[in-house]
Parts: structure tokens; C-alpha cells; sequence
């Protein structure tokens, strides 16, 4: 009986120590990283900050931007025509050289000319989104003791928007004057 206790006692020790271990990240190998499908870039007209990719230019991990029609037709009669809202575009990227001056710009207001957005994959651009009149709205910057550099996220307000695709579709409006360019 004593060495049942024994070997069950030894057998959940082993098993804590076996899963302390695995969550540590010792005793197995690392996992490799997995590799980017696409790379995307910002390249912002009149930052000033110089990098692997060229002046003003940097790498971005995911971005995000959209509208919403308040249209009338779920209300009765005739769907009317509502009035788009576009959201500002977010970036989440890491903290590299161009980040004091992306900080600098949203403490200061400043307005850069333009924003040019490109997602590709490996040979060519699968979509571009071009920005006018772009303000910084928003920087977060965050840290993990998971990771190794900081992260950031940004939003950019702007005036104008062009969304291009691969085979050259494109479309572009105003917001303030609400109505394609």
C-alpha cells in the first residue's frame, strides 16, 4: 500500500513538473514563426524618418479601415439615400525607427499630403489604398514580456480615399464633399 502511495505521489509531481516546464517554453523545441503570406507597407508623404524600406516608409503586421450607410430602406417607403461615414484607417505595426516621429505627429496635429497603404503578396500589389489630407488621430504603443519589441497601433483621419485592386479597379472619394472623385 505505502509504495502505491508512493509511486501516485511520484507520478503527479513528475506530471506538475512536466507541465511547468512545457509552459516555461523548455524542454521542446521552438516553434518556428509563422511566415507572412503578404508584405504590407505605409509610406507617408512628408514623414521624416529613414528605415530598411526608404524614407518615410514602414512595415505594417495588419490594417483595417471601412463605412456604414445610415440608408432608409429598412424603415418603410422608398430607401432613401443615407449619409456614408468612413472610418480612419488603423495599422498595427512594430516600434521601429519611424515611431517618434508617427508619436511627434499625433501630439503635434500635424497633416501629412498623403498615405499610400500597399498589400502584396510576393511578386505584385494585391490592393492599394491611398489617403489625402491625413491626420494622425490615434497612437497606442504596447508592450509584452512575451515579445521582444514593442507594438503599436495607429489610426489615420484623412479627406479623400482611393482603393485600387490588383488589375487596377479603382475607386476614390471626398468625404468632406461626399461624393466620388
Amino acid at each position: 500500500m505505502m509504495m502505491r502511495i508512493c509511486a501516485l505521489l511520484m507520478t503527479v509531481f513528475l506530471l506538475l513538473t512536466a507541465t511547468a516546464w512545457s509552459q516555461s517554453g523548455k524542454g521542446h523545441a521552438p516553434v518556428p514563426e509563422a511566415r507572412a503570406q503578404s508584405i504590407i507597407t505605409v509610406k507617408i508623404d512628408g514623414l521624416v524618418c529613414s528605415g530598411p524600406l526608404g524614407s518615410g516608409v514602414f512595415s505594417v503586421q495588419a490594417w483595417s479601415f471601412g463605412a456604414v450607410n445610415s440608408g432608409t430602406s429598412s424603415t418603410g417607403g422608398g430607401g432613401g439615400a443615407g449619409k456614408a461615414t468612413v472610418s480612419d484607417l488603423n495599422v498595427q505595426k512594430k516600434f521601429d525607427e519611424c515611431s517618434p516621429k508617427l508619436f511627434e505627429g499625433v501630439l503635434t496635429g500635424r497633416h501629412f499630403r498623403s498615405l499610400i497603404l500597399t498589400q502584396q503578396d510576393k511578386e505584385d500589389a494585391v490592393t492599394t489604398v491611398t489617403l489625402k489630407d491625413v491626420l494622425i488621430s490615434s497612437y497606442q504603443l504596447a508592450g509584452s514580456e512575451h515579445h521582444p519589441e514593442p507594438a503599436e497601433t495607429l489610426s489615420f483621419d484623412f479627406r479623400e480615399v482611393c482603393v485600387r485592386t490588383q488589375n487596377a479597379t479603382e475607386f476614390c472619394y471626398d468625404i468632406a464633399a461626399q461624393k466620388p472623385l
